[in-house]
């Protein structure tokens, strides 16, 4: 292929899509990765970055699409990674993920796992109940902002078809509000001190937002008080220090909940969530029925986070141990047991990143793991497979590092029982994944 550069404009036809969910155009043994294009669809790109063997590029101009299609997607849509298959029919984007997921399951793991069952999407779009943006200044006004993907470039955020709709239009009213505020002052240069800002909303509508700003720099009390107008139950205020966020809550109209069947939480803004609760019932349930047949005198939930899937997972009469690394989580899943009416636990921090075995697990327990996309370190699965530990459940958002854990298990002498996959993320090339791990 002839020599390509970054900015060049080219022409190319997809002829897969990758497991990121970018359709790829090759050429002898170079390959380019093209966000937003689907199989069989030729567009004009820009090359936005460049490897040896391989590149990146972004679409300018669609000249042909795909029978699929039924929708083109804006600039933003196409050049983040927000919803990269917005626009493509629903019933394909699951055909994909499904014939992806069999594959990569069969090359890696033939005769020793395959997916039992594939569960659709419970919702389409809207389902995200968490977002996050960067602010930034453009032409003199806060815009909230993303990244392109692969790329230091950001692009202003337009429409986000996976957000819930009340989470998206509040955010909009408290932007808007923020830049009428200084406009009205004239001191428009004090936007530069907002970075970034990110909001849940629970079943109910109730919003919950944090804003990060400069560490020097605090939200004036006029601004406080318009916002206090608005549909918000909470706004924090988080500065970036060499120790972490310092986070102030300044408007506080009720504590903001979570809630799942009939169970609630309270979430601090930047605690773990599961970001679409009603195709998330699917992995409970499966969970349940694991549970059931297993019958573990005590639930050990590895990354617990809030309590999550120990609370949701568990009989009250059934000991439960969590443990997890961040202080405040553990804090936040200790309120979170005893409000759901939980009174036999024990929560315990330390890192399962770098591992130090401080609990015995006992032959009759039931292992939880949902770590980070990262998946499950060298030293926790050691622990688990020397351990009397008979049965894990493994939650994966990441099928690469499922694999590469499952390998390690199945060299200890474990097997799979049941794995199962889960289209928890609509509109994009991610999906969820629960194996039920058997020594």
């Amino acid at each position: 292929m002839t020599k390509i550069r970054i900015n060049d404009e080219i022409i190319v036809k997809a002829n897969e899509v990758s497991y990121q969910g970018l359709g790829v155009f090759r050429d002898e043994n170079f390959a380019i990765f093209v966000q937003g294009l689907y199989k069989d669809e030729e567009a004009l790109i820009r090359i936005t970055k460049v490897n040896k063997n391989f590149a990146f590029g972004h679409v300018l101009k669609y000249l042909s699409i795909c029978e699929s299609r039924i929708e083109t997607p804006n600039k933003y849509l196409i050049n983040s990674n927000i919803a990269p298959f917005f626009g493509i029919e629903y019933s394909e984007q699951f055909k994909w993920k499904q014939e992806y997921a069999n594959k990569v399951i069969n090359w890696n793991l033939k005769d020793f796992a395959a997916i039992n069952k594939f569960y659709p999407s419970a919702q389409e779009i809207g389902y995200r109940n968490k977002s996050k943006y960067f602010l930034e200044v453009k032409n003199n006004i806060l815009v909230c902002s993303s990244s392109l993907f692969n790329s230091n470039e950001t692009i202003t955020v337009d429409n986000n078809p996976i957000e819930n709709p009340i989470l998206a239009k509040t955010i909009k009213k408290v932007v808007a509000v923020i830049n009428e505020y200084y406009f009205l002052l004239k001191k428009n240069k004090r936007l530069y001190n907002y970075e970034n800002i990110l909001g849940r909303v629970n079943e109910f509508g109730d919003v919950s937002l944090s804003i990060t700003i400069h560490p020097d720099y605090s939200i004036p009390q006029g601004l406080i008080e318009r916002l206090k107008l608005l549909d918000l139950v909470e706004l924090w205020e988080f500065k970036k220090t060499k120790s972490g966020y310092k986070k102030l809550q300044i408007i506080t109209k009720k504590p903001f909940k979570m809630y799942f069947e009939n169970f609630e939480f309270d979430i601090k803004p930047d605690s773990f969530f599961q970001v679409d609760l009603q195709s998330f019932k699917n992995v409970v349930n499966d969970m349940n029925g694991i549970i059931e047949q297993v019958k573990p005198k005590r639930i050990v939930d590895l990354y617990c986070g809030v309590g999550f899937l120990g609370i949701v997972t568990n009989k009250k009469d059934t000991e439960l141990l969590g443990i997890d690394l961040n202080e405040n989580s553990i804090e936040s899943a200790k309120e979170n047991l005893k409000n759901n009416g939980f009174k036999n636990f024990d929560y315990k921090k330390f890192d399962l990143t770098h591992f130090d075995e401080k609990t015995e697990l006992r032959n009759d327990d039931l292992v939880l793991v949902d770590p980070p996309r990262e998946g499950l370190t060298e030293d926790v699965i050691n622990w688990l497979t020397r351990s009397k530990i008979q049965n894990i459940i493994y939650i994966s958002c990441d099928i690469k590092t499922l694999i590469r854990d499952l390998k390690i298990f199945r060299e200890n002498g474990h097997k799979v029982k049941l794995l199962n996959a889960y289209d928890n993320f609509a509109q994009t090339s991610h999906f969820e994944l629960l194996c039920w791990i058997e020594k």
